[in-house]
């Protein structure tokens, strides 16, 4: 079995500030999205990167991916 780089732990407590300092913390929209027509906040922490991608289709309807 190949070594693990990042324990469960370090990739779940990175998750995790990744999304509170993206769409749930209220974080700043990408100025540049990779994605036409979508929302993307953008949350990186040394050579980890954290895109929460969204996009409105209606009202009550939204097509979100978090990468």
């Amino acid at each position: 079995m190949a070594e693990r780089l990042f324990s469960r732990e370090q990739i779940y407590a990175f998750i995790d500030r990744a999304g509170k300092a993206t769409y749930a913390g209220g974080g700043a929209e990408s100025e540049q999205p990779e994605r036409s027509g979508f929302k993307e906040l953008e949350y990186a922490e040394g050579e980890w990167s954290y895109i929460d991608s969204l996009q409105a289709i209606t009202d009550l309807e939204v097509w979100n991916c978090e990468i």
